[in-house]
């Protein structure tokens, strides 16, 4: 299913890589877990970061999906969609049963639609779907996983492009109306954003790469998220920094080299600013709630929203 063991540059991080099982599609695999006799995979209960997509069609039974320090509940007809790069895990009661489709970020046939999804905001992870939606959603992963044991993997990669489409398109739809230009915009800041956060934090640095004044990038930003780039950059880095401190051993020092900054202590500020404590004390209270770190130990209970 997974392979562990991928370095962030200069952080070594619990990293799960994407390595289907048996003789299936290359590109996607479908696992159908838990239940009241079934046993969850290590590498799914305790927090790793993933580099490929993971959607969760809840089909019994209650329990979590952990995607970056955020509890999203699993009851019957829940989807919920980590993305590549994300730390996750899953917290299942006894009796959760889930159809899990793991898809490799490469997937995709169409480059603009990855880019799409990339720049998609990390909170739209998670939403109920009725009777019907269920049951068609159903019916598709059913024939998805008819093609991903067929390796027939053209197939595979048009149903799962269509499929993370749909459900990019199915996370927006409680979204406010807003005009098509600033939304490319933001797109396009995210997108810049997770690529070049690690090496630069100005601006106008932005602004130079996508082609547009600061002021032009800032406009459409808080018209859509009421924040300016700035803001979405410091956040941006501060969830990687977060990411780090569960998936890795690195200490803090190396988590702010890796980040970008020129001294601890101002990563420490930083850090503590936007996220109200240390990351020392971010990390321990992680452990004194029971959250296993850089992919140690189980799974226990949900104590809080970490």
């Amino acid at each position: 299913m997974m392979n562990s063991g991928q370095a962030s540059g200069g952080v070594r991080v619990k990293s799960l890589r994407f390595q289907p099982r048996g003789t299936g599609s290359r590109f996607a695999e479908m696992l159908r877990i838990g239940g009241t006799t079934g046993e969850w995979p290590p590498p799914m209960v305790v927090p790793h970061r993933v580099d490929f997509h993971t959607v969760l069609l809840t089909r019994e039974g209650q329990g979590h999906h952990v995607i970056d320090f955020d509890w999203h509940a699993c009851a019957p007809g829940t989807v919920s969609w980590a993305m590549p790069d994300q730390v996750q895990r899953v917290v299942p009661d006894p009796s959760l049963s889930v159809v899990a489709l793991l898809v490799r970020r490469d997937a995709l046939l169409i480059a603009e639609a990855a880019d799409r999804l990339e720049a998609r905001p990390p909170e739209r992870v998670s939403w109920a779907v009725g009777r019907q939606e269920q049951a068609r959603l159903a019916d598709f992963l059913d024939a998805l996983s008819a093609d991903i044991d067929a390796q027939h993997d053209e197939l595979v990669r048009s149903r799962v492009t269509t499929l993370l489409l749909e459900l990019e398109r199915r996370s927006r739809l409680d979204e406010a109306p807003h005009d098509a230009e600033s939304a490319h915009l933001l797109a396009a800041v995210r997108l810049a954003i997770n690529e070049r956060f690690r090496t630069t934090r100005r601006v106008e640095d932005y602004a130079a790469v996508l082609g547009y004044s600061a002021r032009t990038l800032n406009r459409a930003c808080q018209r859509l998220t009421g924040k300016t780039v700035k803001a979405l950059l410091l956040e941006r880095t501060m969830l990687e920094a977060r990411r780090l401190l569960v998936d890795s051993s690195a200490t803090v020092a190396s988590i702010a080299t890796e980040l970008g900054f020129s001294e601890p202590t101002n990563f420490v500020s930083a850090f503590r600013r936007e996220v109200g404590v240390t990351p020392q004390r971010f990390r321990s209270d992680l452990v004194a709630r029971g959250v296993p770190l850089g992919g140690r130990g189980p799974a226990g209970p949900p104590r809080g929203n970490v």
